[in-house]
């Protein structure tokens, strides 16, 4: 008969986030956007790389979560000064102050 079937554990897989991909995120947001959001993203992008490449997969997890909630706020706060601002030029080409 067959052999009763054994639990085998996956093979090593790719890590559970991704930092270099949160680095990147991070350093365009501090070029294109000029926030300074994005410098909170970019150093929690770097802790997790270190962590990831020391071991401390737990550690690198949290931080690149941190970093992605900073890329997030920072992506949303460009976007919302982006719309204030076309708001207000209308308004006051509107008013004929232009």
């Amino acid at each position: 008969m067959s052999e009763p079937y054994q639990y085998q554990s996956p093979p090593p897989s790719a890590p559970p986030c991704s930092p270099i991909l949160h680095l990147i995120c991070s350093i365009l947001l501090l070029v294109l956007c000029c926030n300074i959001v994005a410098v909170g993203g970019l150093v929690f992008a770097i802790l997790s790389k270190s962590d990831l490449d020391a071991g401390r997969i737990e550690s690198a997890v949290k931080n690149s979560k941190i970093a992605m909630w900073f890329n997030i706020a920072c992506l949303a706060l460009s976007v919302i000064g982006t719309v204030l601002y076309v708001i207000f030029v209308v308004m006051i080409a509107a008013a004929g102050g232009m």
